[in-house]
């Protein structure tokens, strides 16, 4: 496999870091919302806590509810940290609490703890320090984008990791966990491993990732370990594999020049991102517009095979209104925007920008609100052609309507 491009600059081509987080904040504060209605002001300290995006989506899977207190306890139990370099290092034993969960979904065995202060803490804290500036010196580019999707991160005590070499979940997102490390490059290798995998969270609730037919796909068995992805994960250890590569090239693993221990993952790199790779590109009627994207880019492919996107002939026509439990959250810059069913557990949607303005209007109205009529006002207010403004609302009520977020008579 070639060095990847820029890996940074592909991602920029779905969106900036900067307005990733931005629509991720946005999310989890219309989470907050409505699932926590006197909370007040919600600051992005709060939404950016890796705890407190732990309690908005167990809130969000209907696994429990939330108040504002336990938000707010669970942003300040984490108790003192240090910097190593901008990144915050947990330095608290009370910590233990509120990562409980975590620690509890990521152990071997029962019993896994963090190192938090004491000696041994200083040894790996001061080699976290060499290895955080380590990989801002060897790829500046690549982990500056990664690491604005990482809040917090926690060295993990040896005596109790049972070898695990790093560690992050989908259920704590933001917060990295490593090994007690005994080299810088074994902290820059689980940076960018575990970093890739909070931008690809970032991305998935974000961005269109997965096709609606993606859980049809068979999975991918990994050559290396016999073990079975589905497409969600395969993704994710596709990106995570590629962004290593990139490193690895960088800091001369590939070529021999740069020595890492046995268990590292760096040298085994590129082989495993082709190998996902390959196995992605005949899949790839299955992803989203944006992992298409993703895919195209860092694999530098002029073309992905066709992507079947023909509809049935949808017409509009009769009496739109908005269901009374939809609610539209806030439309970010370019138009896209968020979207509430209010039902039990909460249902949270991204439409386009076209499909967001057609929603808009048909909620501005006390009753329902006549086809032609929108299709009229749409007209004006994208100064297009009536047909065109037909077309683009069709497309858009065809999902506005799959997700019942209106209704149609």
């Amino acid at each position: 496999m070639a060095t990847p491009p820029a890996v940074e600059s592909v991602h920029a081509t779905i969106a900036p870091a900067d307005t990733l987080i931005a629509e991720r904040r946005a999310l989890y504060s219309l989470a907050v919302e409505l699932l926590c209605p006197d909370m007040g002001e919600v600051t992005d300290d709060l939404l950016d806590s890796p705890p407190v995006r732990y309690l908005v989506g167990e809130a969000l899977a209907g696994r429990a509810g939330i108040t504002r207190r336990e938000l707010i306890d669970a942003r300040e139990a984490l108790g003192a940290t240090r910097s190593a370099h901008g990144l915050p290092v947990i330095a608290d034993d009370r910590a233990h609490v509120p990562l409980t969960p975590l620690l509890q979904i990521i152990q071997t065995q029962p019993g896994l703890r963090m190192l938090t202060s004491g000696r041994r803490f200083e040894q790996a804290f001061s080699i976290v320090e060499q290895g955080v500036l380590l990989a801002q010196k060897v790829s500046p580019g690549l982990v500056e984008d990664l690491l604005a999707h990482v809040n917090l991160f926690a060295v993990l005590d040896p005596d109790t990791s049972q070898g695990l070499a790093s560690a992050s979940s989908r259920y704590f997102p933001g917060l990295v966990l490593i090994d007690a490390p005994a080299t810088p490059i074994e902290v820059a290798e689980g940076l960018v491993h575990e970093a890739a995998h909070q931008k690809f969270f970032d991305f998935a609730i974000t961005r269109q990732f997965l096709g609606l037919e993606s859980d049809t796909a068979e999975e991918f068995v990994t050559p290396w370990s016999n073990k079975s992805w589905p497409m969600e994960q395969t993704v994710a250890a596709w990106h995570a594999y590629t962004c290593m590569h990139r490193f690895a090239a960088d800091a001369g693993v590939t070529g021999g020049h740069c020595a890492v221990g046995p268990g590292s993952l760096l040298p085994k790199a590129a082989e495993r991102a082709a190998e996902l790779g390959r196995w992605l590109v005949e899949h790839a009627e299955l992803l989203g517009e944006d992992a298409r994207v993703l895919l195209k880019g860092l694999l530098a492919l002029p073309e992905l095979p066709h992507r079947e996107t023909a509809h049935a002939a949808f017409a509009i026509t009769g009496r739109l209104a908005p269901d009374p439990i939809v609610r539209l959250g806030r439309r970010m810059a370019g138009g896209r925007g968020i979207v509430a069913r209010t039902v039990s557990p909460l249902e949270l949607y991204w439409i386009d920008p076209d499909a967001a303005d057609v929603l808009q209007l048909i909620g501005d109205q006390a009753d329902e609100l006549d086809v032609d009529e929108l299709v009229s006002r749409l007209t004006e207010q994208w100064v297009v052609s009536p047909e065109v403004a037909r077309d683009r609302a069709s497309t858009g009520l065809r999902g506005l309507l799959h997700w019942q977020l209106i209704r149609s008579s």
